[in-house]
């Protein structure tokens, strides 16, 4: 059977090989959820300075009770995630993903880029005026 089911866990951060020395990498600002809700000012410049700057940044969701609640439903997320796709495709394939729904689907997702446009989904292939509708597990 190609798609055996498994007692398998893919979400363990812990396990993930080592970042490769030879990539080169910029270095990003861990800002405190907790600092920022106690309103500390200079926190608050530095995430402003982050978003200016860089456009994005680390969230230390340590020390606050809103941050816990996040990285756990983050975890859990990533668990409901491994469990679906672990499911045999013919299980999978009874949900397919339509015009006006935002949840299903379909399989090969390998775009380039993406663009979404309404509730559908378009995949560029090499010309802007060539694109066909994606393909994958399309969830809200």
């Amino acid at each position: 059977m190609p798609h055996k089911e498994q007692q398998h866990v893919e979400f363990v951060p812990e396990d993930y090989p080592p970042f490769p020395a030879d990539l080169k990498t910029i270095d990003l600002q861990t800002i405190s959820l907790q600092k920022i809700q106690n309103a500390d000012s200079a926190e608050q410049d530095r995430m402003f300075a982050a978003c200016k700057n860089w456009g994005f940044f680390y969230l230390d969701l340590t020390q606050s009770d809103q941050g816990e609640l996040i990285s756990q439903g983050a975890a859990q997320v990533a668990r409901v995630a491994e469990g679906v796709m672990a499911l045999p495709l013919e299980e999978k394939e009874q949900y397919p993903f339509t015009d006006g729904n935002i949840f299903g689907y379909v399989s090969n997702f390998m775009p380039p880029t993406m663009t979404c446009f309404s509730s559908r989904l378009q995949v560029q292939e090499g010309r802007p005026d060539q694109s066909r509708q994606g393909e994958g597990l399309v969830l809200g």
